[in-house]
């Protein structure tokens, strides 16, 4: 960056879930949150991991926070959002959707996911809004919406 004269700045995200979410390498949540949504069974992959869950929105409003800052000392930020273990996501959607049949497949997804957000912190002040249970009921709710069905509350 130094040698061309380019102002960019780099993200380190993790797992990004949410509406139009629907591949790429960590879209397995997908069969955790959108089958469920819609009454199908759901296996679920990597279910002893523990990952950073972090709401498309929250990541569009970091990406148009960081497009307004002024140059920053670091060039590539780590991010950090909302650190839970699938399996407790996984219960949260059993209180929303009692019916949900969800079966978890050992293992791990085999990456870091709690990174050291300090410098972005320090730097650009970004501070999420959706917790895990926000961004899963929002989750579901879309999909259930495109399909005709009834909204969940929050539960």
């Amino acid at each position: 960056m130094k040698t061309w004269g380019v102002d960019a700045l780099g993200l380190r995200l993790t797992l990004v879930y949410g509406p139009g979410r629907v591949r790429g390498a960590s879209a397995f949540v997908n069969e955790l949150l959108l089958r469920p949504a819609l009454g199908q069974p759901a296996r679920v992959p990597f279910a002893d991991d523990v990952v950073d869950w972090q709401y498309v929105e929250d990541v569009a409003r970091l990406i148009e926070q960081c497009l307004q800052v002024e140059r920053t000392r670091t060039l590539v930020f780590n991010t950090r959002f909302d650190v839970r273990p699938i399996r407790e996501v996984g219960r949260y959607i059993m209180r929303l959707l009692p019916e949900a049949q969800i079966e978890y497949v050992p293992g791990t997804f085999g990456i870091a996911w709690e990174l050291d957000d300090s410098a972005l912190q320090a730097e650009i002040g970004f501070r999420p809004e959706y917790p895990v249970e926000r961004g899963v009921v929002e989750t579901i709710n879309d999909a259930r919406r495109r399909h005709g069905l009834p909204p969940v509350s929050r539960g």
